[in-house]
């Protein structure tokens, strides 16, 4: 799809786009959202097939911005929503509920709790929402999740099934730059960190500092650190874990690929260094 210079146009402050690389607390996220008073939080209510129909990028952000329309005046109306759910609630741990596919659905769920028209819409959507990130920051708030690299690719490797090499997904279809890149790189690992690269770059030239919130400062502010998405999040005093430390896999690897890879703008090699001898601390004791 090409691209389009986009319009300058007002921004709703009451819809925030969520976005992060998979595997970096966006669905926590949007959980804890959930939980919040006057506020609805959805993850990924799109299909791949009804963002890239429209054929360009103006086209799947006016999608976008229909939907938007539509679920305000549906949850206000009706009280109900789209999202993918587990049982008619909002799941925590995306790669937990994939492995529980039979579990997790996309459809209606109910918003059970009173709204006022003024109330705040978030939604989710990962690499769609990322490749289209410089046009829709000019319509929507949009706010990205960001994770230690060593902790989002070694859990992006652990569920290979269920996230496409580099966790791609239909971002390819929407950025024709990022597709071709993606092709010339052959080894497995090597593309899933240009793709983690990719996710948070495009989050540090497209958004304010203020709007990139780090899942490390969500546990440990009990999630009030998403008070960048809203000012109800302040009042959030969850019970957290990181689950840094607890990422397995070849841990030596993908800390030598990442510290030969240009850093992230938002954690330094020393940050990749520190959690690799974390998890290695961690580590059950071999037999």
């Amino acid at each position: 799809m090409e691209s389009t210079g986009g319009s300058a146009t007002h921004v709703d402050d009451r819809v925030v786009l969520i976005m992060g690389a998979p595997r970096s607390g966006t669905s926590l996220t949007c959980a804890l959202l959930g939980r919040l008073d006057d506020t609805v939080a959805l993850i990924e209510p799109f299909t791949n097939r009804r963002l890239v129909a429209p054929g360009s990028r103006e086209g799947a952000i006016e999608v976008i911005a229909e939907f938007v329309r539509r679920t305000r005046r549906r949850a206000l109306r009706e009280g109900v929503v789209i999202s993918k759910h587990e049982g008619g609630a909002l799941y925590d741990n995306s790669g937990d509920a994939v492995r529980r596919g039979e579990r997790v659905t996309r459809g209606v769920i109910e918003v059970g709790k009173p709204l006022s028209d003024d109330f705040t819409l978030c939604v989710k959507e990962n690499p769609g929402f990322t490749a289209l990130l410089p046009e829709l920051a000019e319509q929507f708030r949009c706010v990205a999740i960001v994770r230690n690299p060593l902790a989002t690719v070694l859990s992006q490797a652990s569920i290979e099934f269920a996230v496409a090499p580099g966790a791609i997904g239909l971002a390819h279809q929407l950025d024709q730059n990022l597709w071709e890149a993606y092709q010339r790189i052959d080894d497995p690992i090597d593309r899933r960190i240009f793709t983690l690269r990719w996710y948070h770059e495009r989050y540090a030239t497209s958004l304010p500092s203020d709007a990139v919130v780090r899942y490390e400062d969500i546990v440990a502010s009990r999630g009030r650190a998403l008070a960048a998405v809203t000012p109800r999040a302040a009042a959030l005093d969850e019970d957290l874990e990181s689950r840094n430390e607890r990422a397995r896999g070849d841990v030596a690897t993908f800390t030598e690929r990442l510290l030969a890879a240009p850093p992230s703008p938002f954690y330094s090699p020393a940050d990749v260094e520190a959690l690799a001898t974390a998890i290695r601390s961690s580590a059950p004791a071999a037999d």
